[in-house]
């Protein structure tokens, strides 16, 4: 049993469709994403250069997330280890 992705489309957008398996998007960068990863022997150079700045945006976001992530671990950490001090230390 394989795991179909939800493709639904509200009726009032207008669906970016894969030109090779036809199948729905609901943003730009999505569809770049798919026709670069499923369909990247056929691609045209449009499509290349779509998918190299969807791939480009897309680890941007994750490298700030990465640092979102860092911080709030830095910061509980640190708040942890006064909290530590405080209660086990006699004060600061």
């Amino acid at each position: 049993m394989s795991i179909q992705p939800d493709t639904h489309v509200p009726t009032d957008e207008t669906p970016h469709v894969c030109p090779y398996c036809e199948r729905p998007f609901r943003g730009e960068r999505a569809h770049a994403l798919h026709v670069g990863e499923r369909h990247g022997d056929r691609m045209t150079d449009a499509e290349r250069d779509a998918y190299e700045a969807a791939k480009d945006d897309e680890e941007h976001d994750l490298f700030g997330f990465h640092i979102a992530v860092f911080v709030v671990i830095a910061i509980t950490q640190g708040l942890v280890v006064l909290l530590y001090m405080i209660a086990f230390g006699g004060g600061i």
